[in-house]
């Protein structure tokens, strides 16, 4: 029978309550010496892995945050191969479990020292002897034979901790730094998809382009933080109203844009009036009116196969047409190329 090519721990009775061990805790667990599932003896090291930003303060929001774990398995001929590498040719080295030696020979206590290891968050027993050298030379033996296994049993978060840097540089390849939405370039990426999608199966769609009125009045009076604020208050009112599908970015200082896959021009309008409603309702410090904003909305799909740059222009042009009418408006780009009324300021706030 060859390996095994995948593995439930969650179902296994002698390792499941390690794994959630982990996930309630928020820190790596390790297993009682073992047999192994790839064959062996030898310890297991779970590492729970959350969301990322999510809150984990909890145990009910670390269950809740939990996308998987970072798992390693030590066999026990490998630590204890370890320590006999780091200590001199004539020591020997053992290590006990709860009270129990688990690798190494069994070692006079008088000539010995020990001292504890940490493995995640189980604590072993190292015992070190040296017949040639014995007293004051042991202690650091141990410590020496200790760091041998701590960067031996560390390598799994090693591991991790470069899986979490490159998730991390990930997400700033696609995320806007003061919003959290997406950025320029992954909306380019985004929207040329749904396109791609939309022509492929006949399905409508539309863009959606945001411009803040008058944001410049903001900084220059209230100064940038107060703008970061307004903006990053504009982005969570894109974010609670739009769904899973759609994609919500930032896409300039003060521009936004959504793309809306499945959706027909009424029920497009529809979603701007919303949003432009929401954002009038806003405010920030200051004796300066409440924040609007102009959109502008572009339609795709239908049996229309238009390019990116082609829907990006005419929701752009929407938008500037809602600016030069007064602001704080609704504009559709039309289908003979000119743009149509679709809300104005007075527009119930909803």
């Amino acid at each position: 029978m060859g390996l095994p090519l995948g593995y439930d721990v969650g179902s296994d009775l002698l390792r499941g309550n390690y794994l959630f061990r982990a996930r309630d805790s928020g820190r790596p667990a390790a297993t009682r010496v073992m047999r192994l599932p790839v064959g062996g003896t030898g310890i297991n090291v779970f590492w729970p892995v959350y969301r990322d930003g999510a809150q984990t303060r909890t145990i009910a929001q670390r269950r809740d945050a939990l996308i998987g774990f970072a798992g390693g398995a030590f066999q026990l001929s490998d630590l204890a191969g370890a320590a006999e590498e780091a200590l001199p040719a004539d020591a020997e080295a053992a290590l006990i479990e709860r009270g129990r030696m688990v690798a190494g020979s069994d070692l006079p206590s008088d000539e010995s020292v020990t001292a504890p290891i940490d493995i995640a968050d189980r604590t072993w027993r190292l015992v070190v002897r040296d017949p040639g050298r014995p007293g004051i030379d042991l202690p650091v033996m141990i410590a020496i034979v200790g760091l041998a296994l701590a960067a031996m049993l560390a390598a799994l978060v090693v591991i991790w901790s470069r899986n979490e840097r490159m998730q991390e540089l990930a997400r700033q390849a696609n995320q806007d730094s003061l919003t959290g939405l997406k950025n320029r370039r992954r909306f380019e990426e985004d929207l040329r998809s749904e396109l791609a999608r939309s022509h492929r199966y006949g399905t409508p769609g539309a863009l959606l382009m945001l411009d803040v009125d008058r944001f410049k009045r903001v900084n220059d009076s209230l100064g940038h933080a107060a703008g970061d604020r307004a903006l990053a208050d504009i982005a969570d009112i894109l974010r609670v109203r739009a769904r899973e599908t759609d994609v919500v970015a930032r896409i300039g200082g003060d521009e936004f844009a959504l793309v809306l896959p499945g959706c027909d021009v009424s029920e497009a309008l529809a979603v701007a009036d919303e949003i432009a409603g929401a954002v009038r309702g806003c405010s920030v410090d200051g004796d300066l009116p409440e924040i609007s904003v102009s959109i502008g909305v572009a339609t795709f799909g239908e049996g229309r196969r238009l390019s990116y740059e082609t829907v990006l222009a005419r929701a752009d042009a929407a938008m500037y047409a809602a600016k030069e009418d007064g602001r704080d408006s609704v504009r559709v780009f039309g289908s003979g190329g000119d743009t149509e009324a679709a809300g104005t300021g007075a527009l119930e706030p909803t």
